[in-house]
């Protein structure tokens, strides 16, 4: 009786097994075509409100891992202001691929961008 006891306590405490297996195999992944130097960001939204994110990198490859299988509205906004919106983004068990960018009118214009020593933005310049 003793043992039972013991094996029940050890279950209780410890993690459950089936945690990693468990968790959603769904991915949105792509490529955010915007300028590099703008930090962007990818969220994904179901229709009950919950979102998932990630930010991309400055290739503007982005993946969002974990996503339970359902529809999405993926949004995209840089920090420059662009914006832009894919909707109705179908994620099953494996990864979907979901690429573009802001139209022409909603593209930031880039005026004056400097480059002295490899490090954009500043000058050494007295």
């Amino acid at each position: 009786m003793v043992a039972a006891i013991g094996v029940s306590a050890g279950l209780l405490m410890s993690p459950p097994a089936l945690a990693r297996d468990q968790r959603a195999k769904g991915a949105i992944v792509g490529t955010a075509q915007t300028f590099s130097f703008f930090e962007t960001t990818v969220t994904a939204t179901d229709k009950n409100g919950n979102s998932y994110r990630a930010k991309a990198k400055s290739s503007g490859r982005y993946r969002i891992k974990n996503v339970p299988p359902g529809t999405y509205l993926v949004e995209f906004s840089s920090d420059c202001g662009e914006r832009w919106s894919v909707e109705d983004v179908v994620v099953a068990d494996r990864a979907v691929d979901v690429t573009g960018g802001p139209s022409d009118d909603q593209r930031c214009i880039v005026v004056g961008l400097l480059e002295i020593g490899g490090r954009r933005g500043e000058s050494d310049i007295g």
